[in-house]
């Protein structure tokens, strides 16, 4: 009861007077287009903030250049891949079909883990390639342990990355499964190969 006292009683009028801020007459002053450029040295500090983020000199419109012709790499790879595979439908057919082929879906806690592991394992090498500094812990991924965390298997909506530890080798840091693979792991990294790059590299 004190609880629902302290939402309704301080809270929800809190909440309310915050979304009164956001009435007719302040959306209205609102500018009506999106993007730094259309503010007053907007442009140089949009290409500062590029700088920053992807620490290279190029120029917001080659970055953009970049992401265009990857997109089309990328779907020529994806084209050559249904062919050799023989599918002969549509590239969102065949997404769909990635989706709901029970091939591509983990059906362990520990398949879903071996998976991700593997990519994770394939992707270290490259890590040195990539970047000038790397971090200390390494990555790893375990499940949820089963007696101590039945109730946090059974609720658990999302893997958990955990603070980096040291343990008898050295820093670690562990991508942490639940064992609700429906759930949590959906397809994991088997529905198809890129959830689980994505998972992995997280």
């Amino acid at each position: 009861m004190q609880a629902r006292s302290v939402v309704e009683d301080h809270i929800m009028p809190a909440l309310d007077s915050l979304i009164g801020v956001f009435d007719s007459a302040y959306v209205a002053q609102a500018p009506k287009a999106v993007g730094l450029w259309q503010y007053p040295g907007g442009r140089a500090y949009y290409r500062n903030l590029v700088r920053l983020n992807t620490t290279t000199d190029l120029t917001p419109d080659a970055i953009h250049a970049i992401g265009l012709r990857e997109v089309v790499r990328i779907e020529r790879e994806m084209t050559a891949i249904r062919t050799e595979l023989g599918f002969t439908g549509s590239a969102r057919e065949f997404l769909e079909a990635m989706r709901t082929d029970p091939r591509w879906y983990a059906k362990t806690p520990d398949e879903v883990g071996e998976r991700l592991t593997t990519y994770l394992r394939r992707i270290e090498p490259e890590l040195p390639k990539r970047f000038l500094h790397l971090p200390r812990a390494r990555g790893d991924v375990r499940r949820l342990d089963p007696c101590a965390g039945r109730r946090r298997q059974r609720t658990a909506v999302a893997p958990l990355l955990m603070a980096p530890v040291m343990e008898q080798f050295g820093w670690r840091a562990v991508f942490l499964l639940s064992g609700a693979v429906g759930a949590v792991a959906r397809r994991s990294a088997g529905c198809c190969a890129w959830d689980g790059r994505v998972c992995a590299l997280r």
